[in-house]
């Protein structure tokens, strides 16, 4: 059998390895959340038809799994290693991403019951707020597992432990730094973001059901989740030079949001105000024109700096 031969089998091993870890931090996810929801999914999805909880659910598990590919993507070391970091990243993630959308539902979305919204009324969009959440939450998280701890030393080694276990503990104290700091940055935004739009986000969300008022908004989730990541993304220096890195970053994502929007209005949808068309008209296609916008920029500023 030839080297190259042999490789292409050891690698294929190897990555059904990973698929296998995959369908398990999935089923995983899913018994989690199963035991948090107030109320049956399946019974949601399956005998209600609840729209609202599919959306939901999908930015959930869509979350997670974005969470998986980001961790398996990052460089390696020996492979029962990496099949270790992956699972114990992977479980982690879960267990940040769940503790998000707590966040998010006492801190952003607090003016109604959230659950009840999207459980009892089937509000499509409450419903995919939090599909935007899930989602801007768990792009952040993909960049906090995966981050460069660098010049971070907690833990140091000795001769007790392999230097691998010891750096296993600075990533995860770096990643649980970095997921703080997302979640004030997320938090902070939701605040801006309500001041910025003339309408009551809130009040289209929970009283007026209003989905474009919702698609816009996870639209604007997504984008502050993209340039915060790209925030994190760099190698740990010291806690004053990230921090302040990590900070002039935040406020120029705070400056850039609304110049998208003001772009979406002016140039992509001229002749009418967009605030008009998201509050008054419910206009899905102007909230869906606007988180287009937003995201795909972010995404540009992303991979561009």
């Amino acid at each position: 059998m030839t080297n190259s031969m042999n490789n292409y089998l050891i690698q294929t091993i190897h990555g059904l390895a990973f698929i296998a870890i995959g369908f398990l931090i999935f089923y995983s996810a899913k018994v989690v959340k199963d035991w948090i929801e107030p109320e049956s999914i399946d019974d949601h999805l399956t005998q209600k038809d609840n729209f609202a909880v599919a959306l939901s659910l999908t930015g959930y598990y869509f979350g997670i799994m974005l969470i998986f590919l980001s961790i398996i993507s990052a460089p390696g070391k020996t492979f029962l290693t990496d099949v270790a970091l992956v699972f114990s990243f992977s479980i982690f993630g879960i267990i940040l991403l769940n503790v998000s959308h707590f966040i998010s539902d006492k801190l952003i979305l607090h003016k109604f019951d959230l659950n009840r919204e999207i459980y009892s009324k089937r509000n499509v969009g409450a419903g995919v707020a939090v599909f935007g959440s899930y989602i801007a939450n768990s792009i952040f998280i993909s960049v906090a597992l995966t981050g460069d701890s660098g010049k971070l030393k907690i833990f140091s080694p000795n001769s007790s432990f392999p230097p691998e276990v010891f750096l296993f503990f600075d990533g995860l104290v770096l990643s649980f730094i970095f997921f703080a700091i997302g979640q004030v940055a997320q938090i902070v935004f939701a605040f801006y973001y309500a001041k910025i739009t003339s309408y009551d986000l809130q009040i289209e969300l929970g009283e007026n059901k209003n989905c474009a008022a919702g698609i816009s908004f996870a639209g604007a989730l997504i984008a502050i989740g993209i340039l915060v990541a790209h925030s994190l993304k760099q190698e740990f220096v010291s806690f004053g030079e990230t921090g302040i890195l990590i900070l002039f970053e935040f406020l120029l994502s705070l400056l850039l949001i609304p110049f998208l929007r003001y772009f979406a209005g002016k140039v992509i949808l001229p002749g009418s105000s967009l605030a008009k068309e998201i509050a008054v008209d419910k206009n899905i296609g102007a909230g869906l024109i606007e988180a287009c916008i937003l995201v795909s920029f972010s995404g540009v500023i992303f991979f561009a700096l």
